[in-house]
């Protein structure tokens, strides 16, 4: 068997799916972040739930904030003198708890929102041209 030719047509590429997220509480505030991979999701999804347990574990919350800031991609933040806060752990850690477990929540949400892909040969919702035909059935009833 002859090795597969180098070049674009050999292997595909997902791209990055990007999250932006908006806040109710938070109006103006503009924050991207990338999807986690599946492992990553599943792992998040673990650190989330234990963090709200009846004992907070401060190495798992930790290891959230770590994950957040690797995949926050922007954001607007600014610090009290009016300087940007970087997209890292540091300048996550100088945000507030709970401003930061709202960015955190609507991240999980976000990931959680997005729909399965369709299975083979769906439509994806639209209308088949017969139906937007109004074609009468073709089978008739006889009388016995």
């Amino acid at each position: 068997m002859a090795p597969s030719p180098p070049g674009p047509d050999v292997g595909y590429r997902p791209q990055l799916k990007l999250h932006k997220l908006t806040f109710e509480d938070h109006p103006g505030l503009e924050v991207t972040v990338r999807a986690p991979t599946v492992d990553g999701y599943l792992k998040l999804t673990g650190l989330s739930s234990a963090l709200t347990g009846d004992r907070p574990d401060p190495s798992k919350a930790a290891e959230m904030f770590e994950r957040l800031a690797a995949h926050l991609v922007s954001w607007n933040v600014e610090d009290e003198q009016g300087n940007p806060v970087p997209v890292t752990f540091d300048g996550v850690s100088t945000q507030e708890l709970g401003f930061i477990l709202q960015i955190v929540t609507g991240w999980v949400s976000a990931i959680a929102d997005v729909a399965p892909p369709l299975p083979p040969g769906s439509s994806g919702g639209a209308t088949s041209p017969e139906a937007s035909l109004a074609l009468a059935s073709s089978s008739v009833n006889l009388p016995n």
